[in-house]
């Protein structure tokens, strides 16, 4: 997972996927006029709901736009995420569904709904796991990056920890700070 932002490739499609091996899988989908859609699978989570109704995993993404609904579903296997087709289109097995507008990030309102009624929490999504390494809520800049880095890494030695400021310097270049 730090390998592939620090090892950086464009996402194909407004599509990066990450997926840990164990079966958490991230998809952002990025939409030309700034809009986003994360959608998050943890597998062992309350509200992996693949065993439930096509229905009620499309449920989950009720009040996403419809535009950027059309933008994952565009090629669901590049997603990384089970795809449960049927008459309506592509169902994505997500346990988590977030948006932004542009300026402002969303709980997607079937998911907020479904949680509400089976007394879960949307922390269960696995939204944390699949986007720790991110910073969300913090300054996300290089030195930031690093210094969260070496505090997973406490272990590395000098040489090791100067190669992977290099690559997370590499990385930032190649994104932009």
């Amino acid at each position: 997972m730090i390998d592939e932002f620090l090892e950086p490739s464009p996402p194909e499609n407004g599509l990066f996927v990450w997926a840990d091996g164990g079966g958490q899988t991230t998809a952002w989908q990025f939409a030309d006029d700034g809009k986003a859609l994360l959608l998050t699978l943890e597998h062992e989570g309350f509200l992996n709901v693949i065993n439930e109704e096509v229905h009620v995993q499309r449920g989950f993404f009720d009040g996403v736009p419809s535009d950027l609904i059309a933008l994952i579903q565009r090629d669901p296997e590049a997603t990384g995420f089970f795809d449960f087709s049927d008459d309506e289109g592509p169902v994505l097995s997500a346990s988590g569904v977030f948006w932004c507008d542009g300026s402002r990030w969303h709980v997607a309102d079937g998911l907020v709904r479904y949680c509400a009624e089976n007394d879960l929490s949307v922390e269960d999504s696995g939204f944390e796991y699949c986007t720790h390494p991110y910073l969300f809520g913090q300054d996300f800049t290089a030195d930031t990056y690093y210094q969260h880095m070496i505090d997973l890494r406490d272990w590395m030695n000098e040489s090791e920890r100067a190669a992977l400021r290099r690559r997370i310097d590499a990385g930032f270049a190649a994104y932009g700070e």
